[in-house]
């Protein structure tokens, strides 16, 4: 019976690279807009208990709730100059 070569043996002799990461500049004017528009959608977030509901059945799973999706919008604000990141390192502020 024939052997089949195993996939992964292959890889392993071979020396990993890292994937080349595009670079990607963005303007300044528009990294504010990018930023003003992800903290208008966490903070509207807070103002319809009605939307934490609705983003469990839209995930499935209660893994990732508002109070994550919130800390994204605000991490991802704070990353394009948003935001000072104050509510990223305060605990128990989400």
């Amino acid at each position: 019976m024939p052997t089949l070569p195993c996939r992964g043996a292959a890889n392993l002799a071979q020396p990993r690279k890292l994937a080349d990461v595009p670079s990607l500049s963005l303007d300044a004017g528009d990294a504010a807009q990018l930023a003003e528009m992800l903290q208008f959608l966490s903070d509207w977030l807070t103002t319809d208990p009605s939307l934490e509901a609705s983003l469990n059945r839209f995930v499935g799973h209660p893994a990732y709730g508002m109070s994550h999706l919130r800390a994204d919008l605000d991490r991802f604000s704070f990353l394009l100059g948003g935001s000072d990141g104050e509510s990223l390192f305060e605990p128990g502020q989400r």
